[in-house]
């Protein structure tokens, strides 16, 4: 059953992706009082925004060194995680008991990595250019990444299998293969 009646649908019981999408929320008037709240809430917004990069980057900086030499490092990773609003639900957590080889993981942002770190040790799959930039180089070290390349499925297939014959380490996955909300559909 198609909503649009200017597009032929030969599944005519099925939605297309034309209904999914809503084509009026550019066409609306800018008086409203979502857009007022909008107004009122970018300035807030920028100024976490700014906030939280400084904190990130205080973090990765000299933190993670400090907590380190005092070995404090999951105290410091959950501190991490609250100032950078990040909360963390592991489902399962006695399943770790028993050293699983793969450990599945929602991908919300881009910080899901880092957001993990303090709560078990897990080799992550980490896109290839993640090595070339210190920055995330650093950010995903403590989770023992595993660097591959997306465009070779099979190469990445062998690396996995390979990581899980030779360390002790089980690998996260992101089953989406990038960011969604979690709430309106999966990748």
């Amino acid at each position: 059953m198609s909503l649009r009646k200017d597009i032929a649908d030969p599944d005519d019981d099925k939605l297309c992706i034309e209904d999914i999408v809503f084509h009026t929320r550019f066409a609306r008037p800018l008086l409203t009082w979502q857009f007022l709240f909008f107004v009122l809430y970018v300035p807030f917004g920028l100024i976490i925004f700014i906030v939280r990069i400084f904190l990130i980057l205080l973090f990765e900086f000299v933190l993670f060194h400090i907590a380190r030499l005092f070995h404090a490092n999951e105290l410091c990773y959950k501190f991490y995680r609250f100032c950078a609003g990040q909360i963390v639900i592991l489902d399962g957590k006695k399943n770790l008991a028993l050293r699983p080889r793969i450990i599945v993981q929602n991908h919300i942002t881009a910080l899901d990595i880092v957001a993990i770190r303090g709560d078990f040790k897990c080799a992550a799959i980490s896109p290839l250019f993640y090595q070339k930039f210190w920055v995330t180089k650093q950010m995903v070290k403590e989770v023992h990444p595993l660097y591959v390349r997306y465009d070779d499925r099979d190469a990445v297939r062998r690396q996995i299998k390979a990581h899980l014959q030779t360390s002790e380490f089980p690998i996260m996955c992101f089953p989406e293969g990038a960011m969604t909300s979690g709430e309106s559909c999966l990748l």
